[in-house]
């Protein structure tokens, strides 16, 4: 990630006020188990997991789907390459092998500084409380790991004929 530090957000679909989590499950049996009864599930702008946003329906394009290409006045698609600010970003068409833009239309971008739980490796002295595949820790030692993350794995373009998925670098968050 070439970010500042300072300048890491968030995104999600939906409100940002914490809700009553279904599936939540005291035992945490599922990496997909939310930690906590109450609270919010997130993205780290611009890697976002589709499936998890929606589902079945997260197929671009579809019928049914809450994403959709980006097109320009000939309704052709938009390729990557150009910077076309937050409210898009990028993401593969398996059918040709090219990166296009992608538009959501109610997705919520927004900052937080706090606690915050996550699946990403930090040193056990940065752990302040476990569940299940759950980690919560401080937004700065967060901050480390998903910069190591991002950097580490090109999470974002193929790569030797795999795309990595992203759905460990979903975060909750107890209160916006």
């Amino acid at each position: 990630m070439k970010k500042d530090v300072d300048e890491i957000s968030f995104c999600r679909v939906g409100g940002l006020s914490s809700v009553r989590q279904k599936g939540y499950d005291a035992s945490m049996p599922t990496f997909h188990s939310p930690p906590l009864r109450r609270g919010i599930y997130a993205f780290v702008w611009p890697h976002i997991e589709f499936f998890l946003l929606s589902g079945k329906n997260s197929r671009i394009g579809s019928m049914s789907s809450k994403f959709s290409w980006l097109k320009d006045k000939e309704g052709n698609r938009i390729e990557d390459g150009k910077d076309l600010g937050e409210k898009y970003w990028t993401e593969l068409d398996p059918k040709d092998d090219k990166w296009y833009y992608v538009k959501k239309k109610d997705m919520k971008y927004f900052e937080y500084y706090g606690e915050i739980w996550h699946h990403l490796e930090v040193r056990p002295k940065d752990v302040i409380e476990r569940k299940g595949e759950w980690i919560k820790t401080s937004f700065d030692a967060y901050k480390k790991a998903i910069i190591k993350e991002v950097g580490s794995r090109a999470l974002m373009k193929k790569r030797d004929g795999y795309t990595y998925s992203k759905d460990h670098l979903e975060v909750f968050i107890e209160k916006v």
